[in-house]
């Protein structure tokens, strides 16, 4: 982000490792974890939508968003073989 003039957060000093053990069952980091990836890809597409002036960028987030839809059909994956993705519901029209 540098080498785009963009500018970094100071690094915080300390890094805290043990603030406690806590329990959260793996299905709850799993939806947290995938929503937040649903989440990210959809900004970045929005970004890839309206980087049309500079070509530089535009492959950076094209890049990022293909490996991140990788990162997502994994996932998807991974889920349905733990049995923690809900199916969506069947759409069947009435005759």
């Amino acid at each position: 982000l540098v080498k785009f003039g963009i500018s970094l957060p100071p690094q915080p000093k300390t890094i805290y490792e043990n603030l406690g053990i806590l329990q959260i069952p793996d299905q709850t980091m799993f939806k947290q974890l995938f929503m937040g990836m649903q989440s990210a890809a959809i900004v970045h597409a929005q970004a890839l939508e309206h980087c049309t002036t500079n070509d530089r960028i535009r492959l950076l987030f094209n890049d990022l968003l293909k490996s991140e839809v990788e990162i997502i059909d994994n996932v998807i994956k991974y889920g349905k073989v733990k049995g923690w993705l809900e199916e969506s519901p069947r759409y069947s029209p009435i005759k």
